[in-house]
């Protein structure tokens, strides 16, 4: 009885992925249609504009939730996952069903310019980070299965391949997603230690100091987590359709309205 009411305090897993979702949504509102539309359309000398630029900060700000919570949602269902193999076989598959709306988004044509439906050379979206980093994580799992957990060099060489992968490929969050998943694996049986370790680390690699912000928020929310899962809804790939879908939607609000 007491572990069960202990269950129920906190965030639980679907909790947690509904907070990732809005927040990111809430990001990409910011940086497509108030980065690339309203903003360059303003004059930078109108307090208009200045309003603006300041939703447009908060917005980006609250952002900066959502990749801490997926990167410790992904630690969890690694951990609880029964084949790995499928979990990053589903990742990989949204990864590239993914790539030709987050182009659209991360290169949004200004006036004049032609659209951009696919890069490769110049950024992948963050699904490709997630993928690098469970193929990672795994790799770190059999080494240190192999080592016994006896030597530190098989676990930095394991990681600095998946660093250099991801820097290569240039993926969302690139090196700096790939660490924070490391840490947060390595840290996964002391809660404490992988919030303060991981917000030390964003916030590092953050440039506006006003993104803290969001970033201490991001780790109180994983601090809370209950480690449970959440009623299950029958809607196993939602979170995963809503990635394209959204930035399908917001793109196409961008071309209707600029």
């Amino acid at each position: 009885m007491v572990e069960k009411e202990l269950v129920l305090r906190g965030l639980n897993g679907n909790q947690l992925k509904l907070i990732a979702v809005v927040t990111m949504i809430i990001d990409h509102i910011a940086y497509l249609l108030l980065g690339y539309g309203l903003l360059p359309n303003l004059s930078a000398d109108l307090s208009q504009y200045q309003t603006w630029r300041q939703i447009y900060l908060i917005m980006r700000c609250i952002g900066r939730i959502a990749f801490p919570l997926y990167a410790f949602l992904l630690v969890e269902g690694i951990y609880h996952t029964k084949n790995w193999r499928i979990y990053a076989f589903r990742i990989a598959v949204f990864a590239i069903i993914s790539e030709i709306p987050f182009d659209l988004m991360a290169f949004a044509p200004r006036p004049g310019q032609t659209i951009n439906w696919m890069e490769f050379w110049t950024k992948q979206n963050v699904l490709f980070t997630l993928l690098i980093g469970i193929l990672t994580l795994e790799a770190l799992r059999f080494t240190a299965l192999r080592q016994g957990g006896s030597s530190f060099w098989p676990f930095l060489v394991t990681g600095g391949i998946g660093c250099v992968l991801a820097s290569l490929l240039k993926t969302d969050y690139d090196c700096t997603g790939i660490i924070l998943l490391i840490l947060l694996y390595l840290f996964h049986k002391k809660r404490n230690y992988q919030c303060i370790v991981g917000f030390i680390w964003m916030l590092m690699n953050n440039v506006r100091w006003i993104n803290g912000f969001g970033l201490a928020a991001a780790f109180l929310i994983i601090y809370v987590y209950n480690g449970g899962r959440g009623k299950k809804t029958g809607r196993k790939y939602m979170f995963y359709f809503i990635y394209p879908a959204h930035i399908l939607i917001l793109y196409g609000i961008f071309c209707w309205l600029f």
